[in-house]
């Protein structure tokens, strides 16, 4: 089933607004955990595949030599856009209208693009997870896209 009210009945200790401000929360972390490359942080906010994608892009990044900077100027807007229940997993899909400062630097600590240091818009489109069989109260993100993105 689909919606707040099939959530509420699955799980009666559910809060709306107790999730938006933890998705918010969640959102700032996972930002600043994926620019600093905090493996720690990641895979406890993380489902296990999305874990292991931010760490092969974070790998690559190493790699290079490259570093990530994501301060997120203004957070415009979080709704909620979709709500389902499957068997005993709940997934809430949420919308971050925000402005942020990503500055990429290569391995001289320059700017890889000097249009990056102003604040930019964006959508993102987030998908929490909860096995709702289980104690913990967590939320895991477990799938990511841009408003931007065709994914």
């Amino acid at each position: 089933g689909s919606g707040l009210d099939i959530l509420r009945r699955a799980d009666r200790q559910f809060n709306e607004n107790e999730f938006i401000q933890g998705a918010t929360a969640a959102f700032n972390m996972i930002l600043s955990a994926f620019a600093e490359g905090n493996q720690a942080q990641l895979k406890r906010l993380l489902s296990y595949d999305l874990f292991q994608s931010f760490m092969q892009t974070i790998h690559d990044r190493t790699a290079a030599k490259e570093t990530l900077e994501i301060t997120v100027n203004d957070i415009r807007e979080v709704s909620i856009l979709n709500v389902e229940v499957d068997d005993s997993v709940a997934s809430i899909t949420v919308h971050f209208h925000t402005t942020q400062t990503r500055i990429a630097r290569d391995e001289h600590g320059d700017v890889m693009d000097d249009s990056d240091i102003e604040p930019l818009e964006f959508i993102d489109i987030w998908t929490f997870e909860r096995d709702l069989t289980l104690e913990d109260p967590n939320w895991k993100l477990a799938e990511t896209e841009s408003a931007e993105d065709d994914s």
